[in-house]
């Protein structure tokens, strides 16, 4: 399961950034169209198709905001898949057997009692085998 976080996780993270930097793209070659027609508008009439390219322009930059914020929400949340996946990773490779104190008898951490001496083990004074 975490392995399926960790790629998922790097999945939607790598799609966020390059979504985002789709946005950044899109805005810019839209401002660039609008500052063109917007440096002449003053100084000549725009034509009816110069009006829509400039009308499409502005849709483009707007829409372009809206897919650098989905893009930054999807890396956010594939780096929470990663980060989920990450967790516990150093507690599944601790080791499953544990010394007796008393005998260094080896047995299993979910044991109360040792089953060779008798002593009764207190959880936060075993020592795991390594």
């Amino acid at each position: 399961m975490k392995k399926v976080a960790l790629n998922i996780g790097a999945a939607l993270l790598l799609i966020g950034i390059a979504m985002y930097i789709l946005g950044v793209f899109m805005f810019n070659s839209a401002q660039i169209e609008i500052n063109k027609y917007a440096s002449t508008k003053g100084a000549q009439y725009i034509s009816q198709s110069d009006q829509a390219t400039l009308d499409s322009a502005k849709v483009a930059r707007d829409y372009s905001k809206y897919i650098q914020i989905f893009g930054a929400v999807l890396a956010i949340v594939g780096l929470v898949f990663i980060g989920y996946g990450r967790v516990g990773v150093e507690y599944d490779k601790l080791p499953v057997t544990m010394l007796c104190p008393r005998c260094e008898y080896e047995m299993r951490t979910d044991r109360r009692y040792c089953p060779k001496c008798g002593l009764k083990i207190v959880k936060q004074n075993i020592t795991q085998k390594l």
